[in-house]
This record gives C-alpha cells, structure tokens and sequence, in this order.
C-alpha cells in the first residue's frame, strides 16, 4: 500500500511539473508578445515639431528642445530638406515657379518623450513645447503614445511579478536543497534519473502550449527564455521528491 502511494505520489509529482512548466511556459511566451509589440509600436511612433520660417538656426532650436528634458531629439530637418524629399517623392514640385515654392515647407524636428507617456505627461509636454521659441506646431498621434504608456506599464508590472517569483523560488530551492542534504542521503544516480523524469514533465507541458499555439495560430516563440520553464520546474520536482 505504501509503494503504491509512493506510485502516485510521483504521478501527481509528475502532472504538477508538466502544468506548471505549460503555465510558466504561457506566462513567458505572453511577456515575449508584448515585449514585441512594445518594440514594433515604438519604432512607429514619432512626435512632429515644426518650427516656423524665422527660426535661423534649426539645430539650436532642437536643443532648446532637449533642454526641457521631456523629449530626446531623433532627427531635424530644415525647410530645404523638406523641400528636397518633397521633390524626390514628387519630382512636379520643381517645375512650380508660382512664389518661392521652396520656402512654402517648414521644418521640422523628430522627437520622442523621454518619460512612459499618460495622458498627464503629453498634456504637460504639449504644454512646454509650446513655450519653445519658434514653435509652429506639435504633430503626434496621442492614442497610439497612451497605448504604447498602457504597454509599457504592462511590462514594468510583469518584470516585477518575474523579479519576485524567480527569487522567492531561488531562495526556497536553495534552503530546500541544503536541508534535505543534511538531513537525507543523496544519491547522485537517483537525483539524475528523478531530475530526468521531471525534465520530460516539463517538455510535455513545453509541447502542450506549443501545440495549442499551432492549433489556434497563435504566436509561439521559441527562445531560451522558453525553455527555461522546464528546467526550473523539474528542479523543484526532483527537490520535492526527495
């Protein structure tokens, strides 16, 4: 009767390393999407400064810019250069002769908020960048920025959560190890042959989300970040079994 609870004691053992290898597994392939699309997003977006024909020189006025420390500079770009890509896009621009075509662009200055964006910061920012001498107008898609700020706060809480659980767990598997060394003999054969069975547990709940990723065509990604869900679950099973 005891070697048959001990049967399924390691049943149990082994189900619970597969489930909790697919949850982590999950939880990491999520962060990944997001971290993704944060990145795809952020790459998209740009704020539009442009500044008005007096403005002599375009480079100071983009460090005045800087100099509110709310937004980093990524590009500037005088009303000639304007008028330039202007005529490489539409090369009719240059047979214009009605006025001075060329002074009809303004330029302007590419630039991105230094702080996550909410919409108490791009209020405040609009607010500064107007105060800057010379500035004509603010150009930027204000709900494509909130939802990068959503996105990037996603991030933040889910680096905590990751931070906390990783250590709480660090620190429990060490006291664990240490006390069931001192206290039970360890056999090293043993230790593998456990670790090996919990490693195949893991690859099994690894294998399950990746199927029902290619099933409902969701996106997987296949990383060492992944995989380390199987590794980390199958110590805490060979540590719980002994």
């Amino acid at each position: 009767m005891e070697e048959f609870g001990l049967i399924i004691s390691k049943i149990l053992k082994f189900f619970s390393a597969m489930v909790l290898t697919a949850f982590f597994v999950t939880l990491v392939n999520y962060y990944d999407g997001l971290l993704t699309e944060v990145d795809e997003l952020g790459k998209t977006l740009n704020m539009y400064v442009f500044f008005t024909k007096n403005v002599q020189d375009p480079v100071e006025f983009a460090s005045q810019l800087e100099a509110l420390d709310i937004v980093k500079v990524k590009e500037v770009v005088a009303a000639s250069e304007v008028y330039k890509r202007a005529i490489e896009k539409n090369p009719y621009l240059a047979t214009i002769t009605v006025g001075d075509t060329a002074t009809a662009f303004e330029g302007y200055v590419i630039a991105f908020p230094i702080k996550t964006p909410t919409q108490e910061s791009l209020t405040a920012l609009e607010k500064d960048v107007y105060k800057v001498d010379g500035t004509d107008e603010l150009a930027f898609d204000k709900n494509a920025f909130l939802k990068y700020g959503r996105l990037l706060t996603q991030l933040s809480i889910y680096r905590y959560i990751a931070f906390g659980v990783v250590g709480i767990f660090a620190l429990f598997f060490i006291i664990s190890f240490f006390v069931i060394s001192f206290t039970q003999s360890w056999q090293i054969g043993d230790f593998f042959l456990t670790f090996g069975m919990y490693m195949l547990a893991g690859i099994c709940g690894f294998g399950i989300v990746w199927f029902a990723s290619e099933f409902f065509l969701l996106p997987f990604a296949l990383d060492i970040a992944s995989f380390a869900p199987i590794v980390l679950a199958a110590l805490a099973a060979t540590v719980f079994t002994k």
